[in-house]
C-alpha cells in the first residue's frame, strides 16, 4: 500500500470529526439533543486518549455519518507496536517505517 511513518493521528481524527459535522450540517445526520450532547461530553472526559477508546469513537462516527471510512485496524496495530518499542527503548520508537500490507497487517521496513 504505502510507506508511512506514524507519529500521531491527530489531524486524521480532526478530518473524520469534520466529516461528521459536515454530515450534520447537510442534514444527513441529526444533531443530538442538548442532553445527549452533555452526556457524551461527560463520557468523553472519561475516555483515556491514546489508548483504545478513540478507535471505537472513530468507528462510531463513521457508522453514523456514513461519509468516511474508519481507520484501518492496521493503524491501531502499528500504534501498538510503536508503544511497545517506545516502552522498551524510548530513543528508537520513531526510527521504524511501516508499509500497510492489509486492512489489519503491516510490515516494518
Amino acid at each position: 500500500m504505502g510507506l508511512m511513518r506514524l507519529y500521531i493521528l491527530f489531524f486524521p481524527y480532526g478530518d473524520h470529526e469534520a466529516s461528521y459535522i459536515k454530515a450534520m450540517l447537510e442534514g444527513s445526520v441529526d444533531i443530538p439533543a442538548y442532553n445527549e450532547r452533555i452526556a457524551v461530553i461527560g463520557d468523553d472526559s472519561k475516555r483515556p486518549w491514546l489508548y483504545n477508546s478513540h478507535w471505537e469513537w472513530d468507528k462510531e462516527l463513521a457508522s453514523i455519518a456514513g461519509n468516511f471510512e474508519p481507520f484501518q485496524p492496521a493503524l491501531k496495530n502499528i500504534r501498538d507496536h510503536v508503544l511497545k518499542v517506545k516502552a522498551k527503548d524510548f530513543s528508537k520508537f520513531r526510527l521504524d517505517a511501516f508499509r500497510i500490507t492489509g486492512s489489519d497487517s503491516f510490515e516494518i521496513l
